[in-house]
């Protein structure tokens, strides 16, 4: 598996947040204001606040751009682990954030995903604590974190999963 730099890792998911935007435009008239330069936001973990039709609520929205090939979701438990035992550090972006909906963008693979984030919360935590799904420790260097890896097949099967979209690229371009 190839490990990013976190700065690197931070290009490419921006990379993927343009055409997340763009999509949901364009399938469901979401109306998206740019929240990651936010303190409130960042501590919140939400990358856009977003508005559907006349309706003004703002709900938040966490953004995760993947570009491996989608056999498995990477479901991160712990993030920046501090010392030598896996299970030690900070909530993982999964669980911290506030988002109402989380969209997982495989952009090479041209599918989105989209969750209802408190149900992908309760399933990344029941996953965890059952040991169903293997658990990988990733570290490059500068950044460690403990996820769980779903199969994208079962992960596709949940009931927090509100929308799936495989044909972005046809919607991007259309």
């Amino acid at each position: 598996m190839t490990i990013h730099n976190m700065h690197d890792s931070l290009i490419k998911g921006g990379e993927g947040e343009p055409e997340v935007i763009a999509i949901l435009e364009k399938q469901f008239g979401i109306l998206c204001r740019d929240v990651r330069l936010d303190p409130q936001a960042q501590k919140d973990d939400i990358d856009y606040y977003y508005t559907i039709g006349n309706n003004p609520t703002e709900h938040g929205l966490e953004i995760k751009t993947d570009f491996y090939f989608p056999k498995n979701v990477a479901l991160e438990v712990i993030s920046t682990i501090q010392s030598t035992n896996p299970y030690k550090g900070t909530e993982g972006c999964i669980l911290k954030t506030k988002s109402d909906r989380l969209a997982y963008y495989f952009i090479k693979h041209n599918k989105l995903i989209m969750c209802e984030t408190k149900g992908l919360q309760k399933f990344t935590l029941d996953a965890w604590k059952s040991g169903k799904y293997r658990q990988v420790e990733i570290d490059n260097g500068t950044w460690r974190a403990l996820v769980i890896l779903v199969p994208v097949k079962e992960f596709e099967q949940q009931k927090f999963i509100t929308k799936i979209i495989n044909n972005t690229k046809e919607i991007l371009n259309g």
